[in-house]
């Protein structure tokens, strides 16, 4: 009884183990905590069958051995027959209990040949689903790190033989030193309870590497699972993937680039547009302007020319008594004076207009700038038709003090803005004129009127070139439309300003402010000469190459004592005043049949004559006017020739007497 017991023992140990193997098989074949629970509570199923097999043995042969006492003791009396009962009852209970041990040993043992063969089908398909799942291997390592199972071709694609080196440390296998030191570290991870993921490379591969620690009901690791993932084609995958995404990106950059140039150049174009239409407008208006001032200019050119032509054909052809001939004679004067400020008016335009026009600083009295504008207002005034009385007010404090100013240019300031002055008010009323020192140390100078004013909305247009005021009917009032935007440039050149304050009906004052330093006037002048012990009769010497030029400053001076000489050439120039070293002063022209009145003046400086040199010359343009100042002129005067300019240049050189009846 007890071998058979033994033995019945061993084999449900077997069973048992076996039973084991197989659900240990099943949780690595899906990796699920159920299906480790499944193990243990199969073992102690296993358990509980041996215990109601000992259990159901103990009660029967209790029973047997109870109930046979009985019956041995009520029936047999003589021992012979007790020990046959006795012997009958021992091999019917052994018979008995074999029949029922083989009964239940071989119910549980189909029923673990069922489960076994279930078992062994499970791992048949276990096996074939893992050696079919494309690039996934699972190696198995017991708590020493020894590998005891193994499934996949990435250690055969490294040169290992799995069955060679199943129940072996990875230390022994043949794989590289690289690849040893790689994985044991993560081995050893793994059996001491920690979740790895790595990634390894080996020839051009890329593999990841997932291993966690399997732990029975009491939370200990029996065993360490890896499994390793061929990742290659996903690698390549996300190189491309990257390098698509880089191209991506460059391509994005391009775009965003090439968006970025579009929209500076939509905003390039825009505002090329606006520019456009801007100038398009300009344009419009600029030709408007052009076609009305040619039209307007063709009115104010013909109309002193009718004055001129005509009377020199009534002079020419006419027999006329005196009187007749003086008036007409001062027509056509007038006529011409109009005629020259047209044309001074174009000229200077163009010059501002090109850059070509040059300013020049240089010191000057005060006095002697206010000297000279009431010179010019006098000269303006003194014609017929601007018969007015003018008004002035000066600050005599200023008379000490000399400032660095443009004079000529503030005369031609000066000469548009009376005459602005006069054609906009009555021959009635006067016209102001003052120079005044500024709160602010600058040097004002003002022109005044009582006459029709300017609207304010017309006061901003009345600066731009070929613009007209128009009266309250819309008619253009006099005026080529230069006059004021000449005045506007120029003081915008000499970095002045200047102010209007209008009152339709009441009047208009212009004020130009100009920024200067106020310095104490020397005791002597430069310019001035002390002429007490010159001669009575001044000697000078026209140099002039047009006989008619000399014939009219001659008939300027005939009232004045002076001694005229008249000389042609440069060469005669030269060898006249080496002869009369004692001249008194020289009427130079600038362009001579062989030379230059420039260059002889330079010469004639070189060589110590320093009597005043006055430049006469039809060249109006400023920078002639310095080059003539630079050579060693004095002073300069533009043909044609005004009478009483002519006279006060003079005067300011020499002490000219008048001739006496």
């Amino acid at each position: 009884m007890s071998f058979f017991l033994h033995r019945y023992e061993i084999i449900l140990r077997k069973t048992d183990f076996f039973y084991k193997t197989i659900n240990f098989f099943r949780y690595i074949a899906y990796n699920s905590k159920a299906k480790l629970k499944f193990i243990f509570m199969s073992s102690r199923t296993t358990k509980n069958t041996s215990l109601r097999i000992a259990l159901i043995f103990l009660i029967v042969g209790l029973l047997w051995i109870f109930f046979s006492d009985l019956v041995s003791n009520s029936l047999f009396e003589d021992t012979t027959s007790i020990v046959n009962f006795q012997m009958m009852k021992g091999a019917f209970f052994v018979l008995s209990t074999a029949l029922l041990i083989y009964f239940l040993v071989n119910r549980e043992l189909r029923r673990k040949n069922h489960l076994i063969e279930f078992l062994n089908k499970s791992e048949h398909w276990y096996n074939l689903m893992v050696s079919n799942i494309p690039n996934v291997d699972i190696y198995l390592f017991d708590p020493d790190g020894r590998l005891i199972l193994s499934q996949g071709s990435v250690l055969p694609s490294m040169g290992v033989n799995l069955d060679e080196v199943t129940g072996k440390f990875i230390e022994e296998s043949s794989l590289t030193e690289r690849t040893k030191n790689h994985i044991k570290p993560l081995i050893n991870s793994v059996l001491s309870g920690v979740k790895v993921e790595d990634v390894y490379d080996y020839e051009d591969k890329y593999f990841q590497i997932s291993g966690l620690g399997l732990q029975n009901e009491k939370k200990v690791i029996f065993a360490g699972l890896i499994v390793v993932t061929d990742v290659t084609d996903l690698y390549n995958s996300i190189d491309e993937l990257k390098l698509k995404r880089q191209e991506f990106q460059n391509l994005y950059k391009e775009y965003y680039h090439q968006n970025s140039l579009l929209i500076q150049q939509n905003i390039d174009l825009q505002e090329l547009n606006e520019q456009l239409k801007k100038a398009r407008e300009s344009a419009e208006e600029s030709d408007r302007l052009k076609t009305s001032f040619l039209t307007n200019m063709s009115h104010e050119i013909r109309t002193p020319l009718n004055g001129i032509i005509g009377f020199s054909q009534i002079i020419a052809s006419d027999q006329l008594d005196k009187e007749e001939i003086f008036e007409y004679s001062r027509i056509i004067s007038q006529s011409g004076q109009k005629l020259l400020t047209i044309i001074d008016d174009v000229l200077l335009m163009a010059q501002l207009e090109s850059g070509q026009y040059d300013f020049k600083l240089k010191s000057v009295c005060v006095e002697r700038v206010w000297t000279e504008i009431q010179h010019v207002a006098t000269e303006f005034f003194s014609r017929k038709e601007y018969r007015r009385r003018l008004l002035v007010n000066f600050d005599k404090t200023l008379f000490h003090y000399e400032v660095k100013l443009d004079k000529d240019a503030i005369m031609r300031v000066l000469v548009r803005l009376l005459d602005n002055a006069v054609k906009f008010s009555n021959d009635d009323t006067p016209i102001r004129l003052g120079l005044l020192r500024s709160e602010d140390n600058a040097l004002d100078i003002y022109v005044e009127d009582e006459g029709i004013g300017i609207p304010k909305d017309q006061i901003p247009e009345m600066f731009k070139r070929f613009t007209q005021l128009h009266a309250d009917d819309l008619t253009p009032l006099a005026g080529n439309g230069l006059g004021l935007s000449i005045v506007k440039e120029i003081v915008d050149l000499i970095n002045a300003e200047i102010f209007v304050n209008s009152t339709p009906g009441t009047g208009t004052r212009f004020l130009i402010r100009i920024p200067v330093n106020y310095m104490n006037l020397p005791k002597a002048t430069i310019d001035m000469k002390d002429m007490s012990n010159l001669p009575k009769a001044r000697k000078i010497l026209i140099v002039e190459d047009v006989r008619d030029n000399f014939v009219l400053i001659r008939a300027y001076l005939k009232n004045y004592l002076v001694d005229l000489h008249h000389v042609v050439t440069a060469t005669d120039a030269k060898n006249f005043i080496e002869k009369n070293p004692d001249i008194d002063l020289i009427m130079m022209d600038i362009r001579l049949p062989d030379g230059n009145g420039i260059e002889l003046t330079k010469k004639l400086r070189k060589n110590q004559i320093l009597c005043p040199i006055i430049a006469q010359t039809a060249y109006a343009d400023s920078h002639d006017k310095h080059l003539c100042l630079e050579a060693g002129c004095n002073d300069y005067l533009a043909k044609p020739i005004h009478k009483a300019n002519f006279i006060d240049t003079l005067k300011h050189y020499l002490e000219l007497e008048p001739i006496t009846a």
